[in-house]
């Protein structure tokens, strides 16, 4: 009898607890293990040249590339099954993360907002999309200590620009290196500085406020990609 009390103290103990651990309604858990943590990684993944790689940076090179994959996949089937309409748990794997749709303390849509470079520089009324404030406690179920919580906005505007009021006049006589030609012509749009230190890929001859240049040849062989008056 002793035995057999003992034995029911402790399972009823251990349905107590249990529910501290986890919950089957949220899907959410408590863990504590020395093996959690982030991965190892590269700075600036990008720039690395795996054909340089030996031993253990070569390893760490293949997962992060494995990783990002797989991370991709899923995500990619996640939104195509679970955000293709406005309805939360579109399907039984609709719900892993804390919030199944982020929604921000006053987001908002906006389809007439200004031009947010000047109201000379657009072509129609911008359309802006405002995240709200976002918790990572709350919504994205990083569990810090309320002191070391963050907020997250993200405002975007976009908004089609009067490309040729800031385009140049077609040059004569520029080298190109995309198709290899040394004298063929060229036109520029000027919206600032570009990301390479010439401020135009293909041509050189650029401005300080170069941000990229299409060329007689890409006019004539990339005209998908390209809308040049």
């Amino acid at each position: 009898m002793t035995i057999a009390t003992l034995h029911l103290a402790f399972f009823a103990t251990a349905g107590l607890l249990s529910s501290q651990v986890t919950s089957s309604a949220s899907g959410q858990a408590l863990v504590k293990s020395e093996a959690c943590g982030m991965p190892k990684e590269f700075v600036g993944l990008r720039d690395v040249e795996p054909m340089d790689l030996t031993g253990e940076n070569l390893r760490t090179f293949s997962t992060e590339v494995a990783i990002g994959r797989l991370t991709l996949t899923k995500s990619a089937a996640y939104v195509r099954s679970c955000y293709n309409d406005n309805e939360n748990g579109a399907s039984a794997g609709c719900n892993l993360f804390v919030q199944s749709h982020l929604v921000g303390i006053n987001s908002s849509a906006v389809n007439n907002a200004s031009c947010p470079f000047g109201s000379d520089a657009c072509d129609t009324d911008a359309v802006r999309y405002d995240s709200g404030i976002l918790y990572s406690n709350e919504d994205f179920g990083i569990n810090y200590p309320e002191s070391d919580s963050l907020s997250f906005r993200r405002v975007t505007t976009c908004a089609p620009v009067l490309g040729e009021k800031y385009a140049t006049d077609w040059r004569d006589e520029v080298p190109e290196t995309l198709a290899g030609l040394s004298n063929t012509s060229a036109r520029y749009y000027e919206f600032g500085k570009g990301k390479n230190d010439n401020g135009c890929d293909a041509t050189n001859s650029t401005t300080n406020s170069t941000t990229f240049c299409v060329s007689k040849y890409q006019k004539e062989n990339l005209q998908a990609a390209y809308t040049v008056r």
